[in-house]
């Protein structure tokens, strides 16, 4: 990748005397050489917290002799310098009033509050919003069905890069869910309707002795899969419920909803408040980003300020936890339904 990037730039690896790394805290601690057993333990703790630098000598190879990687620092376990580098990059840590940033990836991190005070926290909305837990789940690859949506009592859809369909991803599993709730495939608690009659009863199915709705001949979505979309966003709606709690604050107080990451450049605002995944009441004040870790790594490569920020960041960041919130279990099962 470093490589690509160089060539694309008209550069020579020798060129290179600096290079930013983020990522989630095991990544990152794979990558620098650092044991991550802290972080499949009870409490899940990283073994290193704080920015710190070591030569690319030997991990990168062809770069200046002398080129150094810079590593972010982390804020727990389950949220790493990719978090603390899109609250950089959003400057999230300089707002005045309440703010909300959602990176919903291999897990759903969150940050809420303002400058004077925020906390932040993490559930595991990976395996369905990647793909990993769902039959015919995909990232967001060419190929993947991104947006699902009707037209005149017709199913349709858009694949990434107009591509034959392959599968399902995040934004697109969202959008279907959201279809279905309105077309009456499935109810508020994700079963299927059983006396369904409408305009796609042709194409639910039954599949190795669970029911599926066909999308096209070879993609589809089972019953299982649904359950696991309302795990994810079950996690991460209750994870926003206790964070506003925890600062004293209801949703009318938040003014603004950042959406993180490449998922958040595909998801449908409408479909992800329908199915209950952000508040409904947060609808308008939702601002996709993109890939805003990325950005926020940029920022530290160009400029040591920057760098220092994170540790600030880092170091004010509250963090909850939410598998031993005593008010998670309750709320995540009240989330559970559309």
């Amino acid at each position: 990748m470093v490589k690509e990037i160089v060539e694309k730039n008209g550069k020579d690896l020798q060129d290179v005397c600096a290079i930013t790394i983020v990522g989630n805290t095991c990544m990152q601690h794979i990558y620098a050489g650092i044991n991550p057993t802290t972080l499949v333990e009870i409490p899940y703790m990283p073994t290193k917290y704080g920015s710190f630098t070591m030569p690319a000598k030997g991990i990168i190879d062809g770069l200046n002799e002398d080129a150094t990687i810079y590593f972010i620092p982390v804020i727990a376990g389950f949220i790493g310098a990719d978090t603390v580098a899109a609250v950089l990059a959003t400057r999230f840590h300089e707002k005045d009033d309440y703010t909300l940033l959602l990176d919903i990836g291999t897990n759903g991190e969150m940050a809420m509050g303002t400058k004077d005070r925020f906390v932040v926290c993490s559930t595991a909305s990976g395996p369905a919003f990647e793909g990993a837990k769902i039959v015919c789940g995909m990232r967001g690859a060419p190929g993947a069905i991104d947006h699902v949506w009707m037209e005149a009592d017709e199913l349709k859809f858009s694949t990434i890069d107009n591509k034959e369909a392959e599968g399902i991803c995040g934004s697109g599993l969202i959008d279907f869910c959201r279809v279905l709730l309105d077309t009456g495939v499935i109810m508020p608690s994700g079963r299927f309707e059983r006396k369904y009659e409408g305009s796609l009863l042709s194409r639910i199915t039954t599949i190795e002795g669970t029911k599926a709705f066909m999308l096209t001949d070879k993609v589809y979505v089972t019953q299982k899969d649904i359950r696991e979309v309302q795990l994810a966003k079950g996690a991460i709606a209750a994870g926003i419920e206790i964070m506003a709690e925890v600062l004293g604050i209801t949703y009318d107080d938040i003014k603004e909803v950042i959406i993180a990451g490449a998922f958040g450049n595909y998801m449908d605002p409408d479909s992800t408040c329908r199915i209950g995944l952000i508040p409904s009441e947060l609808r308008q004040k939702i601002v996709p980003v993109g890939n805003a870790a990325g950005e926020g790594s940029k920022l530290c490569l160009l400029s040591r300020d920057e760098y220092e920020k994170c540790e600030y960041i880092a170091n004010k960041a509250e963090f909850v936890e939410l598998a031993s919130h005593e008010k998670f279990q309750d709320k995540f099962i009240a989330q559970l339904d559309f």
